[in-house]
């Protein structure tokens, strides 16, 4: 009975325990379920910002890479356009000249925007700096074509004005604007290289090449039309001492060449009255040479009018300007 009596004893101090474990273990299974967790949390987070971490430096470092590009191709145009010091150096089409540069730059240019428009490449695409980054390169590109457009223009004598130029230069005070926001907006200092401020500069530099052009051109114009007027007037004077069929006073206005061909029995018997003169078109060939276009009417002895046309060639002699050959067109 006592023997009984003892194994109940003993068996309830075992389930006692039993129950009294129970909770103790449970809250060791969720600490370490607890304690699993954070560490694959942790293991996860550091995985990914280990990754972002390392895309977004090779982007930047992507971005640089591009951003000294353009800066290289910048520095090459501005020390071309250093060279150039009138409107024909700025137009020349040669090896070596500001124009092949240009292009070069451009399509430098080109390839950079394409590269930096492929967003997806970035891991930071969206932010203001990207955008502001392609906005500068956009207006870059369109003020080199217009630099482009002036410099065709002006080569092929089209600008009469200085106003053609007004375009390249409100361009190139939008690409100033789009270089300093962009400037602002590189909180990373991901643009470590700044452009030659020569290329800010260059527009009005160019506007000064222009402006200097067409007062070189004005003043060929007027030299020109000086030197076809005072051609002009030696034919109208030789047309009319050939309307008062004297001979002499035509070999003035002869050149020696013309003076040893001319036969005046030939030119004066039975010519006709002469009743006007006029020059209908003049061509300045060189600084020596100049070719007019002449209509002669002459009235027959029946009163009919009758129109010759002759070809004036034209040459400087000395200072002065003579008739080297009045051959019928």
């Amino acid at each position: 009975m006592e023997d009984r009596f003892n194994r109940e004893i003993i068996e309830r101090k075992a389930e006692s325990i039993r129950r009294a474990s129970r909770p103790k273990t449970l809250g060791v299974l969720i600490v370490i379920f607890v304690g699993i967790l954070i560490v694959m949390v942790g293991s996860l987070a550091s995985y990914y910002y280990y990754t972002f971490q390392k895309q977004g430096t090779a982007s930047e470092q992507n971005i640089r890479d591009n951003w000294s590009d353009v800066v290289v191709a910048t520095v090459d145009l501005a020390n071309s356009f250093g060279q150039v010091k009138t409107f024909a150096d700025l137009s020349a089409d040669t090896t070596g000249s500001f124009k092949e540069k240009l292009n070069t730059t451009t399509r430098s240019l080109r390839d950079v925007l394409y590269n930096f428009q492929d967003g997806n490449s970035y891991v930071f695409s969206g932010n203001s700096f990207i955008s502001r980054l392609n906005s500068f390169l956009d207006d870059y590109l369109a003020y080199l074509r217009e630099l482009q457009r002036v410099i065709d223009n002006g080569a092929a004598g089209t600008i009469k004005e200085i106003s053609a130029v007004d375009e390249l230069m409100k361009l190139g005070g939008k690409m100033n604007e789009s270089y300093d926001n962009l400037l602002i907006s590189d909180k990373n200092r991901v643009v470590q290289a700044n452009l030659p401020r020569e290329l800010f500069e260059m527009p009005n530099n160019v506007k000064v090449l222009i402006e200097t052009n067409l007062l070189d051109q004005k003043k060929i114009e007027e030299a020109d039309k000086a030197a076809i007027d005072a051609a002009v007037l030696v034919v109208t004077k030789f047309v009319q001492a050939y309307s008062d069929k004297d001979a002499e006073a035509m070999k003035i206005y002869l050149t020696p060449q013309a003076e040893s061909e001319f036969r005046p029995a030939l030119v004066l018997d039975n010519a006709l009255e002469i009743k006007n003169f006029k020059a209908i078109d003049t061509r300045k060939l060189s600084e020596t040479k100049i070719e007019i276009d002449g209509q002669i009417d002459k009235e027959t002895p029946d009163g009919k009018t009758i129109t010759e046309k002759r070809l004036f060639a034209m040459l400087k002699v000395g200072d002065k300007w003579l008739i080297d050959s009045w051959d019928t067109m």
